[in-house]
């Protein structure tokens, strides 16, 4: 679904009356689409709650074992993602 119908489709279904749940796998401010979705309804004054989650790149690596950062070795993180020149 395009970004534009998934606020659109929320703020639908609270103003119905019913409790919507956005559920989003692991953080929902990284490269996801929470912020958009919030300031939808935010903007639409429909009241909200984000329950963050944890971002699979960081519990993947603690999965495994792996320190994201340690003392001496490493001081720093880099997420990003990539997208399609849209040609």
């Amino acid at each position: 679904m395009a970004q534009a119908d998934i606020s659109t489709l929320l703020i639908e279904l609270a103003r119905s009356g019913l409790r919507v749940l956005r559920l989003k796998g692991g953080d929902p401010f990284v490269f996801g689409r929470g912020g958009e979705e919030m300031l939808a309804l935010a903007a639409a004054g429909i009241p909200l709650r984000v329950v963050p989650g944890v971002t699979s790149g960081l519990g993947a690596l603690a999965s495994a074992w792996i320190p994201a950062t340690m003392r001496g070795i490493s001081q720093s993180i880099i997420f990003t993602t990539g997208h399609g020149c849209g040609r």
